[in-house]
Parts: structure tokens; sequence; C-alpha cells
């Protein structure tokens, strides 16, 4: 008998992890089920989906977390000022841009 499960992508994991991960996986699923829509808001991931969820929204929250999703991972071709800058694409000439910080 193993004391480790092997996943569909070939990593194998110990046993004492899925029993420990498996009833926060259930009860996630089903409290947003429960939760209607309102799960990210009391439950979030993170502080950005947080910020992302919270107060009265001008954009939807589904959308902007989905972004937020697609996003991860994506490395910035250039990253300046000490960190604090990240250039994601070259400037188009004659392009008009807005400027954000997270």
């Amino acid at each position: 008998m193993s004391d480790t499960i092997r996943l569909l992508n070939g990593k194998e994991i110990p046993i004492s992890v899925v029993r420990h991960y498996l009833p926060r996986i259930a009860w996630r699923r089903e409290t947003k089920i429960e939760q209607r829509g309102n799960f990210d808001e009391k439950y979030p991931e993170d502080v950005l989906t947080a910020f992302l969820v919270a107060g009265r929204q001008i954009f939807d929250k589904q959308i902007l977390i989905q972004r937020k999703r697609e996003l991860i991972g994506f490395q910035p071709i250039q990253v300046v000022s000490n960190g604090e800058g990240r250039i994601f694409h070259k400037r188009i000439p004659g392009r008009r841009y807005l400027i954000g910080r997270v």
C-alpha cells in the first residue's frame, strides 16, 4: 500500500495532504453555491480579490476577477524604478495610453 496518490499530471502527493485539503475543497464548493454570487466578497482568495469585490462596483466584479486570473503569471518585458514600475508592452507611437497603479 502506497502512502502517496498519483495525480492526473503525474505528480505524486502524500495521502495526508489529500485528507487535509479535501474537506476544505468540499466546504468551499458548497459555500460558493449557497452564497449565490457573494462568496468572493465574503471569502476572498487574496487581498487583490478583496479589493476588486468590496464596496460599490463600477465594473462587473466577475469580469474583474476573471481578468485578474488571466493575468496571473504574465511577465513584464521590463521592470523600472527598483521594481515599482512594470512595462508589459512596447509603446506604439501615436496611440493614447492610461497609466494605473494597483
